[in-house]
């Protein structure tokens, strides 16, 4: 086996670990597994497992060994655990693993580039280019996994949360109770938006545990991180403490989350002509250019070259 092909084994073995480990477990498996993990947890049931036999091992391998990757300060380590909350992974045992895949990321590929450095496979310049580019990506590269996934989530959650208002006000003017319509609520979006049914699945369950329903929007708003879950967590709230209406401020409430939901659309469909303009440039026009001054050029070439 030659120098290059140990390389690129090398590599191959890295980026096939670091997937492996980061599909497995960090995403979830199921779509309502976010919400039935919460929901035993609150419910005092830690058997929650994966039901394989591999998943299992590895489960209990990985948190052990992340664990001393912890941060001591436990403001770093609330601050991660909220990341990770606001990315949809709710199980504790998801901080090790990813500060574990983390550091993974980030010394594994140090260590090819010293090893390529030590073997000399590659120039010195090149080394030391690729290797910082790698380490850079290592680095930087889970939390921007993080921080996109998290956006994912809010944009779907902006998306979904009218449409769940639109049925709430109407069951609450059908003369069902704010938690009887978050349930019901649960049941008719579950195919449609099945996210934001996962969220309001632990809310109602939260309440069946004893909080009211504007503290469970409120702890739905921190896992979330939505500003608009704030916003409805405290019209319930003051609705509750004032007795005020609860059907006309839910419906002006619904009113201008539609609304919002309208501009946001209006604003992404002004930027798409400025963003299409970049590949339009890049691409189109080089083309053009080709086919339009092509044969104009081959003409002027032939005329003022030697006869």
């Amino acid at each position: 086996m030659g120098q290059m092909d140990l390389l690129m084994l090398l590599a191959g073995v890295f980026v096939a670990v670091t997937c492996a480990v980061v599909l497995g477990f960090l995403l979830p498996g199921r779509r309502n597994q976010q919400a039935e993990s919460r929901i035993r947890e609150l419910a005092g049931d830690t058997s929650a497992a994966p039901k394989n036999v591999f998943g299992k091992l590895i489960m209990r391998a990985l948190p052990n060994l992340g664990k001393r990757l912890l941060p001591k300060e436990n403001e770093e380590r609330q601050h991660l655990l909220d990341s990770l909350c606001h990315a949809g992974l709710y199980d504790p045992r998801v901080l090790p693993v990813f500060l574990l895949v983390k550091a993974l990321a980030l010394w594994v590929p140090l260590g090819l580039t010293m090893i390529v450095f030590a073997l000399g496979i590659l120039a010195p310049g090149k080394v030391v280019l690729w290797g910082s580019i790698a380490t850079f990506v290592g680095y930087a590269g889970p939390r921007m996994w993080l921080d996109q996934r998290k956006k994912k989530r809010q944009r779907n959650f902006r998306k979904s949360l009218p449409d769940a208002m639109d049925v709430i006000v109407i069951c609450i003017e059908g003369g069902l109770s704010l938690p009887g319509a978050i349930r019901r609520v649960v049941k008719e979006l579950w195919n449609v938006h099945p996210m934001l049914a996962d969220e309001l699945a632990i809310v109602e369950q939260e309440v069946l545990l004893g909080r009211t329903t504007g503290e469970a929007l409120a702890q739905c708003a921190r896992r979330t991180d939505l500003e608009e879950m704030r916003s409805l967590a405290s019209l319930v709230t003051q609705a509750d403490q004032f007795g005020t209406s609860m059907v006309k401020a839910l419906v002006i409430y619904s009113d201008a989350l539609r609304l919002k939901r309208q501009q946001h659309a209006e604003e992404v469909a002004q930027k798409a002509s400025t963003k299409i303009m970049f590949p339009t440039l890049l691409f189109i026009f080089p083309a053009v250019f080709v086919v339009i001054l092509g044969p104009a050029a081959i003409q002027v070439m032939r005329l003022m070259g030697p006869h």
